[in-house]
């Protein structure tokens, strides 16, 4: 069967619901899958197996993410320094708007799942900075300047 059968949309990603991605996925892989068939001249024995390479870093980044939301939704709703990062990233995102939290990524754009995992663990590094500033809720000179430290690339740790 090696290279004859391929399993896309969502018979191939097993993951837990919690994203809601697992029809969005399968949209995904039926769109690359077709880019797949006219590049490499619909040899299905070349597509297969660059597809599921290709695929891979996507499937389990969504995965990974969709576990993250699953903790979030468990454990931190009801968490002040979790909605006080929420109503941050929402501020940050209308000043500026190529700043999209990691949520309205996954759900609502095109970025592919592993970059958005990328970005979860960037935004993470920031978050864990902005809420050490004192008053962070009211410092917005302090969140902008930590912020554009992020955005240079100093914040990597």
């Amino acid at each position: 069967w090696q290279n004859r059968i391929l399993l896309i949309g969502d018979a191939a990603h097993a993951i837990v619901p919690f994203y809601g991605q697992g029809m969005n996925a399968g949209f995904e892989d039926c769109t690359i899958l077709d880019a797949m068939h006219d590049e490499l001249d619909g040899d299905w024995s070349r597509i297969i197996p660059q597809f599921a390479r290709e695929r891979q870093p996507d499937g389990d980044a969504i995965a990974e993410l969709a576990q993250r939301n699953f903790i979030e939704m468990r454990d931190l709703v009801g968490d002040p320094q979790f909605l006080l990062r929420k109503k941050i990233a929402a501020r940050l995102h209308e000043r500026h708007p190529d700043f999209l939290p990691v949520y309205s990524m996954v759900t609502f754009s095109n970025t592919p799942y592993h970059v958005a995992l990328e970005e979860d663990d960037a935004q993470n590094r920031l978050f864990e900075r902005v809420l050490r500033l004192e008053d962070a809720e009211h410092n917005w000179d302090g969140v902008e300047e930590v912020f554009g430290q992020w955005l240079n690339g100093k914040l990597n740790s």
